[in-house]
């Protein structure tokens, strides 16, 4: 698969029967009774999505191999930073902000944020 990102998401859109671009209306009508539901199309659209965010991901190194009691080896760890970047910020954000009703923010003179 060569070419630009925008190439591939589109190529890999139509490998999945998600694009619509080749369709005529009537076809798209029965393929969407029979395509199934809506969770299934969401999911097909996170596979894609995880396969074009490959910076997002970060795996622990490993210095040597932990081996449990059972006698299994224990995988890397995965780290998401950019999503969880966004979630502390979100929470920040809704904490210091103080979501004002009526114009009046939090009051800050008790000591409370």
């Amino acid at each position: 698969m060569g070419g630009s990102q925008l190439k591939q998401l589109k190529a890999s859109l139509h490998a999945s029967g998600l694009s619509r671009t080749s369709a005529p209306k009537d076809a798209r009508k029965r393929k969407n009774q029979s395509s199934g539901s809506l969770a299934h199309r969401n999911d097909k659209f996170a596979t894609i999505g995880q396969e074009f965010n490959k910076f997002d991901i970060r795996e622990e190194k490993q210095k040597f191999e932990v081996v449990t009691r059972k006698g299994k080896v224990e995988e890397t760890k995965k780290g998401k930073p950019g999503q969880s970047r966004a979630a502390g910020t979100e929470l920040v954000r809704d904490h210091v902000g103080g979501k004002s009703v009526g114009g009046q923010g939090a009051d800050k003179s008790v000591g409370s944020l």
